[in-house]
């Protein structure tokens, strides 16, 4: 805290931020925003009485939406009738400052917001949500007057834009990392936001977004109160090093704390899944067919799938990426587990082997809630963090990292692996060894023999071949033969290399 003299209500906040770095509140992170977005209003409010009668004090931002969380930034907006007056300013905002807050601020006339925000969508996008904190409120009433024309006027550049910022999150993040930033990360309080903005927008209600942004905040304050609230940029990634300080803030065990955290961000994908249902709509090609040939894609035009895989067949073959119809939706959540005919088992190693189009599709069809009859063996593992700093994603994630590092491989011109490629045939058991090697870890036990067991049973029920059924077995169970050699031996040692083919003991594994 600075030695500056502060005004009581701006050190009632700082005490009351303070307060809750030691000790999280019952209501956890929601109850923290509420309060200190209630006393910080306080504080402006006395501030601002210095203001005359020609301005209003309007919250954005975070701030605006009362989610101010213990080492957020304060954005503020001063209206003014006439140019503003820049001492009348200065004296709401050096106190702030003098109490080491970061804050955002901007003194803008009726015309200046309207010609700002004309030219900016970032800008009109972040006044859509600005609250009344003190001064003139006919002023305030003017200004929204002024936002919501524009948001009428520019409503298809603002979707675009929302719907834009949410698939770059999607590109920059394409597997679920560990490390999530819960902010502006893919499923964190940015993709809530977009979801909200775009309500703002149409003037609908959807879903409640409070039970994923309660965790994500919850979360957030947790990492601030760890990494240094007061600090000009505290963390807002829940990495490795801090999740055990973080999960203890919290009250809750580090295993949990994860699945809660990756739940709540696959619960904001979904609402935004809802909001922008052109999202999805990437037409990615087939990955993996460069040179070799799956036995799933020699399908035949008149292919029968049970209910769901016909839904995601139409999609796959069509022009919407990996966006479902109301009805497809509305068919895939009421269908029951497939009855894994060949075109079904065909249909599900296609999906694998398309890329960012059959993993986005796989998602829906998660999302939908039918992954989790057809494939409870993959559901179950699907949110769950790794306990060790080396992995980068949550095991859902790594199976699909694994997939897509198998076609990035499989297309590869290098000889050995085009040789080893020729050996195998077709690679169908491959993907899938891949999209299944670390289910184990969703249960106790050695997860290469649990997964083994589990791969085991989801293949007999899919009615794969019995040497398939033996290979991805197998293949799970023995999937740690080689990097665990590779960690402590010479690799490059003929003896080495024997004991480990001696080990594994069959050429196609």
């Amino acid at each position: 805290m600075s030695d500056v003299s502060l005004p009581e209500s701006v050190t009632t906040y700082l005490k009351l931020r303070d307060r809750f770095v030691v000790e999280r509140p019952p209501e956890g992170g929601r109850q923290i925003c509420r309060e200190l977005t209630e006393s910080l209003d306080g504080a402006v409010r006395e501030l601002a009485e210095g203001l005359d009668g020609s301005a209003v004090v309007v919250a954005v931002g975070g701030y605006g939406r009362g989610d101010i969380c213990l080492g957020s930034d304060v954005d503020l907006m001063t209206v003014h009738v006439d140019r503003p007056d820049a001492d009348d300013v200065a004296g709401l905002l050096h106190p702030l400052w003098d109490a080491k807050l970061v804050i955002g601020h901007a003194a803008r006339t009726l015309r200046e917001i309207g010609l700002v925000a004309r030219d900016s969508i970032e800008t009109l996008s972040a006044l859509m949500t600005m609250r009344y904190v003190a001064g003139r409120r006919e002023l305030f009433e003017e200004s929204v007057d002024v936002v919501a024309k524009l948001v009428k006027q520019q409503s298809a550049r603002i979707s675009d834009f929302l719907q834009a910022e949410e698939d770059a999150r999607r590109s920059e993040e394409p597997y679920w990392l560990l490390a999530a930033d819960v902010k502006q990360g893919r499923g964190g309080l940015r993709t809530l936001h977009g979801v909200e903005l775009d309500r703002i927008r149409t003037g609908t209600v959807g879903e409640s977004i409070a039970p994923a942004a309660d965790v994500l905040l919850d979360v957030r304050n947790g990492l601030h109160a760890v990494t240094g609230h007061t600090v000009r940029k505290p963390s807002n990634r829940y990495t490795f090093e801090v999740r055990e300080a973080v999960s203890a803030w919290l009250g809750r065990d580090s295993l949990e704390v994860g699945e809660r955290l990756q739940s709540a961000r696959r619960s904001a994908e979904h609402l935004a899944n809802q909001q922008f249902p052109r999202l999805g709509e990437l037409n990615a090609p087939v990955a993996g067919v460069g040179r070799w040939l799956f036995r799933a894609l020699r399908r035949s035009p008149s292919a029968s799938y049970s209910s769901a895989f016909v839904q995601s067949a139409a999609v796959l073959d069509g022009s919407t990426g990996a966006a479902f119809s109301i009805s497809e939706e509305r068919a895939v959540r009421a269908a029951g587990p497939p009855l894994w005919s060949d075109d079904d088992r065909e249909l599900f190693v296609r999906l694998l082997a398309s890329g960012d189009q059959g993993r986005a599709i796989m998602e829906r069809l998660h999302e939908f809630g039918w992954l989790t009859k057809a494939i409870p063996e993959w559901a179950e593992s699907q949110d769950r963090p790794h306990v060790v700093p080396f992995h980068a994603y949550t095991v859902g994630g790594h199976h699909w990292a694994t997939v897509d590092e198998i076609l990035r491989l499989i297309d590869d011109d290098d000889p050995m692996l085009t040789t080893v490629t020729d050996e195998l045939g077709s690679v169908d058991d491959l993907v899938v060894a891949g999209f299944f090697h670390d289910v184990g870890k969703s249960r106790p036990g050695d997860h290469s023999l649990v997964g083994a067991e589990m791969v085991g049973d989801f293949a007999r029920r899919a009615h794969f071949s019995p040497t398939s059924q033996r290979r991805l077995a197998e293949a799970v169970r023995l999937h740690l033969v080689i990097p665990d050699a590779a960690a402590g031996r010479d690799i490059d040692d003929v003896g080495v290399i024997a004991d480990v083919a001696a080990r594994i003991g069959d050429v196609q594994l």
